[in-house]
């Protein structure tokens, strides 16, 4: 009864491996039943990787795909500020109110200069258009940003001590304020003009800015 019980189990076995007839020698040897059922467990973990793989794979491609965003930038955000303008200018009426519907552009900022280390001269020329008409034009400049014509001076032009002193403007703003210049034009006309100034590296008598 004992042996054909242990035969039972070992064909049992034979089937499940698919293996060839075994005799019952064979089936009562402790250690082919240890390879068998350590046969049947490598099987069973061969399957059970290949059915996690096959679950695995889809996420794993899906993962591959590149994918970009963007997102329009708003008030807050990193943006950095636009720079701040290098001229200005605003149609007026005589009055000194703003021109409603006046127009006002400075098309070009140019100097000459000339002078030693005592003291160095400088010719400005302004190129504006505007309708102010009558009326008259208040400019804002940057005056580092003029473009050079000519220069036969000797040495540097210095800043931190240069003046306005004539010229077809009235400057309204402080000397110590240079090389930022608001000033106002006389009356307009043509739609196109030319205004010039003139200035010193060294203030003296005749200084027109405040």
């Amino acid at each position: 009864m004992s042996r054909r019980s242990t035969v039972g189990r070992a064909a049992v076995i034979d089937v499940a491996v698919g293996a060839a007839p075994m005799t019952a020698a064979m089936a009562g040897s402790p250690s082919w039943r240890s390879r068998a059922l350590a046969l049947v467990a490598a099987l069973a973990l061969v399957a059970g990787v290949a059915v996690a793989a096959a679950s695995v794979a889809p996420t794993q491609a899906a993962w591959t795909d590149a994918s970009y965003s963007s997102a329009a930038v708003t008030s807050g955000d990193w943006a950095p500020a636009p720079p701040a303008a290098t001229y200005g200018c605003v149609a007026m009426n005589q009055n000194g109110t703003v021109m409603q519907g006046g127009t006002c552009t400075v098309t070009k900022v140019r100097y000459d200069q000339w002078g030693d280390n005592s003291q160095h001269f400088r010719n400005y020329y302004v190129d504006v258009q505007s309708n102010a008409g009558s009326g008259y034009v208040q400019l804002t400049l940057d005056l580092n940003a003029a473009t050079l014509g000519s220069d036969t001076g000797v040495g540097t032009w210095k800043w931190n001590n240069a003046a306005t002193t004539g010229g077809e403007i009235t400057p309204t703003s402080a000397c110590s304020e240079l090389p930022k210049l608001v000033a106002n034009t006389g009356q307009f006309w043509q739609s196109s003009r030319t205004f010039y100034f003139t200035m010193v590296d060294k203030r003296g008598t005749g200084v027109t800015c405040k």
